[in-house]
C-alpha cells in the first residue's frame, strides 16, 4: 500500500506539469455588466458565459460615484481555472478631471498619482456557463468590450446562478440592476 501511494506521487508532478498545456488564450466579450441590488457582486455577462466577481469597495464607487465619468479601466489578462474560478487585475484611474472629482476617488480608496488617482484590484470570482437568462436591450452596455483570458480547457463551468423573474434578472434571489455608463479603455 505504501509502495503505490509513493508511485501516485511520483506521477502528481507529471500531472501538474500537463495541464499547462492544455491552456488556451481566448477572448471574451462582455456585452453587460451588472451590480447586485445589495453592492456585493459584480456580474459581466458574455454569450457563452457568466461571470461572477466580489466587488470592493473603491471599483463600487467607481461605478456609482460622481467621479464615475472620468474613470478608465484597464484589464490584465484573466484567467480560469480547471474548476472555473476566474482572477484578473483591473487598473482603473481618474485622469484629466477636476479637483473634486479626483479628491472623491481618493476618498474612495484611490492612490494619487501625478495626473489624477488610481486603484489597482484582483477580481476574484467564478465562471459560470451561460444558460437562458440573456441580458435584454436595457440591461446591454452601449458597446461591448474584449477581455483577453486563459482558459485551462478542461475546467468545469457550472450553470449560471442568474436566472429571470417577471421579466428582471437575478442572482441568488437578489435583483441585478445596470451598472451606469460602464468604462474602459479598450
Amino acid at each position: 500500500m505504501l509502495q503505490y501511494s509513493m508511485s501516485w506521487f511520483a506521477i502528481f508532478p507529471a500531472a501538474a506539469r500537463a495541464t499547462d498545456n492544455h491552456k488556451k488564450k481566448v477572448k471574451e466579450t462582455i456585452s453587460s455588466v451588472l451590480i447586485t441590488t445589495d453592492e456585493k457582486r459584480l456580474v459581466a455577462m458574455t454569450s457563452r458565459y457568466h461571470y461572477v466577481f466580489d466587488i470592493p469597495p473603491p471599483l463600487l464607487a467607481a461605478i456609482k460615484g460622481s467621479f464615475h465619468p472620468y474613470v478608465r479601466a484597464e484589464f490584465s489578462e484573466f484567467h480560469v481555472d480547471m474548476v472555473g474560478t476566474a482572477s484578473g487585475t483591473v487598473s482603473l484611474t481618474v485622469s484629466s478631471a477636476p479637483d473634486d472629482a479626483v479628491a472623491s476617488a481618493i476618498e474612495a480608496g484611490f492612490t494619487r498619482t501625478s495626473g489624477g488617482a488610481m486603484f489597482v484590484t484582483t477580481l476574484n470570482g467564478h465562471r459560470y456557463t451561460a444558460n437562458d437568462a440573456q441580458p435584454v436591450a436595457q440591461y446591454k452596455l452601449n458597446k461591448p468590450y474584449e477581455v483577453e483570458l486563459e482558459d485551462e480547457l478542461r475546467n468545469y463551468s457550472p450553470p449560471s446562478p442568474i436566472m429571470k423573474a417577471a421579466g428582471y434578472l437575478t442572482i441568488y434571489g437578489i435583483l441585478l440592476v445596470v451598472a451606469p455608463k460602464s468604462f474602459t479603455s479598450q
